[in-house]
């Protein structure tokens, strides 16, 4: 059974810790205000930041996935 190194899972808890608080504070902070205002500027702004924030994601898991 192939065991992951003490700094590599370090490194992904990090990682995964950081994603995890930027995500909430992106769909808790960011999202209401700028869907609110209704500008074309702000919704696009908002559907740029979720995308980014899901291509992050699956970014992410595919990393863990291949060298885990």
């Amino acid at each position: 059974m192939p065991s992951i190194s003490t700094g590599r899972l370090c490194l992904y808890l990090l990682l995964s810790t950081l994603y995890l608080i930027f995500s909430v504070a992106w769909f808790f902070l960011a999202i209401p205000q700028l869907v609110s205002s209704g500008t074309d500027v702000d919704l696009f702004g908002a559907f740029a930041g979720t995308a980014v924030w899901a291509v992050t994601g699956a970014s992410m898991i595919i990393c863990v996935t291949r060298k885990a």
